[in-house]
């Protein structure tokens, strides 16, 4: 078989293009930790865990907690805080939480444990 001169470039530059394309397809940027705790309050307000979702009012960043689980795809967090927000009769009621919530590519979130005390 009579290999070309041309068919010894070509094979090298596809190799280094398909690896090229594998590398930036893969390369997403890592989701920050407080982007997690912003999507564990969006998947309690948004659930049907509270009474009153559009009165919940969360805990600062000095009383919540968030820790990484997982540092790598896909990203899993593990955010503890708390909410108040008013029950049946009005009155406001605070609830600790724990949410762990994981993403491949920082814009689709999935919660994997939500623990809203009473």
């Amino acid at each position: 078989m009579k290999v070309t001169r041309l068919s010894r470039l070509l094979f090298p530059a596809a190799a280094v293009g398909a690896l090229l394309l594998a590398t930036a397809c893969d390369n997403v940027t890592k989701p920050s930790s407080q982007g997690a705790a912003v999507m564990c309050e969006e998947f309690i307000k948004k659930g049907d865990y509270l009474k009153s979702p559009g009165s919940a009012k969360f805990s600062g960043v000095s009383d919540t907690t968030i820790k990484t689980l997982r540092a790598k795809k896909p990203w899993k967090y593990r955010v503890s805080g708390w909410v108040d927000s008013q029950n049946s009769f009005g009155a406001l009621v605070r609830n600790k939480y724990v949410c762990e919530i994981s993403t491949k590519d920082a814009d689709t979130w999935h919660l994997d444990v939500l623990d809203l005390g009473k």
